[in-house]
């Protein structure tokens, strides 16, 4: 039996700290409100799902072909109620899968090491979990970028299975059913049979009939991705936009660390050039070893995308390389490449020293951005979503607040939001269909008698008009429930004896506090009226 050892559990603890807090980090910075490319990608998505069927699986998003982040969509929207809970448990859990397979390659590379196979488990842990992909955490509709990387990575240590052991003939069939699936993770996936036939081709093993087949399979496959496919046109970029957004691209974690443009270069120059040198390694037969050329054409997949990302983005400058949801990418190339050379250079005394290095080092380096999981800021966005909620659920027109959630100030984008979240309404779907927007849609126009409403302490304090919107007002104020000695989770504003709008607690109000109570401190509110007035105004809510 092995020796227990504290030194492997201590030396553990960075990449378990990146672990929890970023579980952590998702649980706070979660909100069950649709974010940006959700409202027509995943609301609009599964209200036609529910009257024309697949068809609406098949249709595109932007450029690409999501099918298997719809299948995750539609099962939130089915068993969930469209919570968008569901959505961020499983990009937690789809970043476990990228860390495991990175794991399961460590330990198949390094056979003879085990200890260096661990420790750089733990960095490549602490990759995977890095909060610098924040973006692809906490947004219900970013399964698809973990997808368009893990199933074809997938796919490509299956093949290496399979070279290493042909008469595991599943390896290959479900290496090429991953490499075709791939191609409905996203538009870059289309890649990943591409690379099956080319792992084939470099290492030798193959019969020409299973290439021929596999060439055969990947062509009908893009005959039929390309059926009724309208592409998406985009200002062209220029070779040199395209070089400088790739460079960003692979160099971006870096930029967000030390906010250096030119380091961050200098970091893109350094993954081409290891690609390069990793491809070289192979062909000169320093390794032989299947999953190396895997993990040499994982490498590739990577740089493809950021290539084709540039085409698609790089009119818009190599700010646009710093998005969040390219982090992943990045991540995942330096996790590659460590590997790659920790597999060539194992064998040398100094190799398992380095490998420690950077798991301190670098966990150094992401420990500020990894406290942001614990960020105040969470809070506020969260509020702001649900005020953003709360104004297409009283049909206010609330540029500011709805841009929270659609960050687009265009009239028109306004109200295709407001039609789309109209939709849902009626559907009683998504966050609209959960409580305290749904009991306000319920109430608007009723008398509080009958919904059972009682008054409550408190005032308006502001009435602020809406820039397009006469029939709305945003106020704000405070309010008790003064039976309860409470803060209402919602105010109903009563006008004339009818229900008239609503607001939701939950800012700071310490002057009421110091008045009032400890009880009283988070009894702020803001909402939407359809009076502008505040005479002849009560404040109501519910027991």
């Amino acid at each position: 039996m092995k020796k227990f050892s504290w030194q492997n559990v201590v030396g553990a603890v960075p990449a378990l700290f990146f672990v929890l807090t970023t579980i952590v980090g998702a649980y706070r910075w979660f909100s069950p409100v649709p974010f940006w490319d959700m409202w027509d990608g995943y609301i609009t998505f599964n209200l036609n799902a529910e009257t024309t069927g697949i068809s609406a699986f098949l249709q595109q998003a932007n450029e690409h072909r999501i099918i298997l982040s719809k299948i995750l969509f539609w099962m939130d929207w089915t068993m969930f109620g469209g919570s968008n809970a569901f959505l961020i448990v499983v990009n937690l859990f789809l970043m476990a899968m990228l860390w495991s397979a990175l794991v399961y390659s460590a330990y198949e590379l390094m056979r003879g090491n085990p200890r260096l196979a661990y420790h750089y488990s733990v960095l490549a842990g602490i990759l995977c979990f890095s909060w610098l992909q924040a973006e692809n955490i906490t947004w219900g509709y970013q399964s698809q970028f973990f997808l368009a990387y893990l199933v074809p990575l997938l796919a490509l240590i299956l093949m290496a299975a399979w070279l290493k052991k042909p008469d595991r003939e599943w390896c290959f069939a479900l290496a090429v059913m991953l490499g075709l699936a791939s191609t409905i993770t996203m538009a870059n996936g289309l890649l990943a049979p591409f690379l099956l036939i080319a792992m084939l081709a470099l290492s030798g093993r193959s019969t020409l009939r299973r290439m021929l087949a596999l060439i055969l399979i990947t062509a009908a496959t893009l005959l039929l991705w390309q059926y009724d496919y309208l592409p998406k046109p985009h200002p062209v970029a220029s070779v040199k936009q395209i070089g400088h957004f790739v460079l960003m691209f692979l160099g971006a974690p870096s930029m967000w660390i030390f906010h250096s443009e030119p380091l961050a270069l200098i970091i893109g120059v350094a993954v081409v050039a290891s690609g390069l040198y990793l491809a070289g390694a192979w062909v000169s037969g320093k390794s032989r070893e299947p999953l190396f050329l895997a993990l040499i054409l994982f490498l590739a997949y990577i740089g493809a995308a950021s290539v084709g990302a540039a085409m698609g983005r790089g009119f818009a400058g190599a700010g646009a390389a710093l998005a969040g949801r390219y982090e992943t990418p990045a991540l995942l190339a330096f996790a590659t490449i460590v590997l790659s050379f920790t597999h060539l250079y194992g064998g040398r005394q100094a190799t398992l020293g380095s490998v420690r290095t950077l798991c301190v080092t670098v966990s150094v380096m992401l420990f500020s951005w990894q406290l942001s999981t614990l960020d105040a800021a969470s809070e506020t966005q969260r509020w702001n979503r649900m005020q953003a909620a709360l104004a297409l659920t009283v049909g206010a027109t609330d540029k500011e607040m709805i841009s929270t959630v659609y960050p687009e100030d265009e009239q028109w984008r306004v109200d295709r939001v407001r039609s789309v979240a109209g939709r849902a309404i009626a559907a009683s779907k998504s966050v609209f269909g959960r409580e305290p927007l749904k009991s306000i849609r319920n109430a608007l126009g009723r008398p509080p008698e009958v919904l059972g409403l009682h008054a409550c302490q408190g005032a308006l304090d502001v009435v602020a008009a809406l820039d397009g919107d006469g029939g709305h007002f945003r106020v704000q104020g405070w309010a008790i429930d003064t039976e309860t000695k409470r803060v209402p989770r919602v105010v109903y504003f009563v006008k004339d004896d009818v229900v008239t709008g609503a607001a939701l607690t939950g800012t700071l109000r310490p002057d009421v506090e110091k008045a009032i109570g400890a009880n009283a401190v988070s009894s702020g509110f803001q909402g939407y009226n359809e009076k502008a007035e505040r005479s002849g105004v009560s404040l109501a809510c519910a027991p």
